[in-house]
């Protein structure tokens, strides 16, 4: 598994992967449900960007998040735009954030398409594990499909 570079809080970071295999860390993953909590969290932190400019996004937030931050950048390119949606926010007292890149439409041969993309779960200021997705076009639900990089430390054993 090749190690992936991301940009977190304006800084490079490169996430290797560990010594065990991918089978086991997606199995340890799937298992646990943190990929499927993370593409919840993703459903609720999405919209964050535009309910931020407004005075009442707390009301909007389904669990107690504070010091939200959040945005959402376009970038295009020739035949292809991505979206970055950032949520950072902090759970009682630690930092936390979401990083999702929307790649936008794909095709698979039998001509049907499908949404894909990358979630990178921020903890403090390093990326902990980083999923890819995917959508149906209509939009309704992201899932994830597989495991870029997992960094088993501290934040995965954060109880409050």
């Amino acid at each position: 598994m090749v190690a992936i570079t991301r940009r977190v809080f304006n800084r490079t970071q490169t996430l290797r992967p560990s010594r065990r295999s991918n089978s086991f860390r997606s199995d340890l993953i799937r298992r646990s449900g943190i990929g499927d909590a993370l593409t919840i969290l993703l459903e609720e932190v999405k919209y964050w960007p535009t309910w931020s400019e407004r005075d009442d996004l707390v009301k909007s937030v389904h669990f107690p998040a504070t010091d939200i931050y959040a945005k959402k950048e376009s970038k295009e390119e020739p035949f292809k735009r991505t979206t970055t949606t950032t949520a950072y926010f902090k759970y009682g007292d630690k930092p936390y954030g979401l990083v999702f890149e929307d790649k936008g439409p794909s095709y698979i041969p039998d001509g049907e398409s499908s949404m894909n993309g990358t979630l990178d779960f921020v903890a403090g200021d390093t990326v902990v594990l980083s999923l890819n997705v995917s959508n149906d076009v209509e939009g309704h639900e992201w899932r994830w499909f597989d495991l870029n990089a997992v960094t088993i430390c501290p934040w995965t054993k954060d109880r409050d």
